[in-house]
């Protein structure tokens, strides 16, 4: 294998003998591999797809490799090393992951943040929570989405003390990581935040609501899918179509409209969390699109397509478990 190895780097198809050896998953072709770094003069590209493979290719001698790479001067190979030790974080790793995530470089860092909350281990979860040491509010956004993914419930009081800070864009971005961690905990501040404040910020912790739920969460959401300001009642509006709470009697202002919103709303309830959040997106969009039409001279041809497309909407899902209680029975 030697001897063919160094023909395919003379050839440049070291990556298709690196591609191979990953499908085939054997580990005996990672020694061949790990000679190419010490002995031969590559690409950063193809040293790059290298390590990637091997960082796939569970073998006791690829994490030292990384780690010599990832202490070396090249710029970019080394924090692609430290990218790639973050997939499987290990004590050996430890040290240098944390002295990395202490980068004065913000995008390495926040880089380096969702790689680690990518990989499912206590060692990551605590190098998170070391983060939050960090003062700038983008590296902080990032280690709070990290922190969620990790479902990292016990961090939920120190993004709290997150929500202190008057920056923008870091609160909805701790926003959103305490809805999809759905601490109870959070709730209050949640209520706060809906209330008042920056509209971004307002619809990030409506949003956060609709996971978070409770008595007062979904007053407050009724109370604010009727609010003035439509981006505000929007927001409230799909929340609570989320959750399946009651909304506002008139959303579009055309009744058969009304009635679609409402029926399409209970099928968006019962569809599985994987299909539901494309199929929210677009009902919001399409939403918008009513709302802006009904105010102008088209409200009468709108009404009709309503009329339509719930007719439509019964016969094609009648029996079907989905939408059962979604249509109002007929009376006799």
């Amino acid at each position: 294998l030697p001897p063919v190895v160094r023909l395919f780097e003379a050839r440049g198809v070291v990556c298709e003998f690196a591609r191979r050896a990953m499908q085939h998953a054997d580990p005996s072709t990672v020694p061949h591999l790990l000679r190419l770094f010490p002995r031969r003069r590559m690409s950063v590209e193809t040293t790059a797809f290298v390590m990637a493979i091997l960082s796939d290719l569970r073998h006791p001698r690829v994490v030292p490799t990384l780690l010599r790479i990832a202490r070396q001067k090249h710029p970019n190979l080394r924090w692609i090393a430290t990218f790639l030790l973050a997939k499987r974080p290990t004590s050996a790793t430890a040290k240098l992951l944390a002295e990395r995530l202490r980068t004065p470089l913000k995008e390495r860092a926040i880089r380096l943040v969702h790689w680690l909350g990518g990989a499912k281990t206590a060692l990551a979860v605590t190098l998170l929570r070391a983060a939050l040491r960090r003062k700038e509010p983008e590296i902080l956004g990032a280690v709070a989405e990290a922190l969620a993914s990790q479902r990292d419930k016990p961090s939920v009081p120190a993004l709290l003390k997150l929500l202190r800070r008057r920056d923008a864009k870091l609160r909805q971005a701790v926003l959103g990581a305490l809805g999809n961690l759905g601490d109870p905990r959070a709730r209050p501040a949640a209520l706060r935040l809906a209330r008042r404040g920056p509209v971004p910020t307002r619809i990030a912790a409506i949003t956060a609501l609709s996971r978070l739920q409770g008595k007062r969460a979904m007053a407050l959401l009724k109370r604010l899918s009727r609010a003035r300001n439509q981006a505000i009642a929007g927001a409230a509006q799909s929340a609570l179509s989320r959750v399946g709470g009651p909304l506002p009697k008139s959303v579009i202002g055309i009744r058969s409209c009304d009635e679609y919103v409402r029926i399409y709303r209970c099928y968006l309830a019962k569809l599985p969390a994987a299909a539901k959040g494309p199929a929210e997106a677009a009902f919001d969009k399409m939403l918008k699109a009513w709302k802006t039409a009904a105010k102008g001279p088209a409200k009468a041809s709108i009404g009709r397509a309503c009329a339509m497309a719930v007719r439509a909407f019964a016969k094609a899902f009648a029996g079907n478990p989905m939408t059962r209680g979604c249509f109002k029975p007929r009376t006799p």
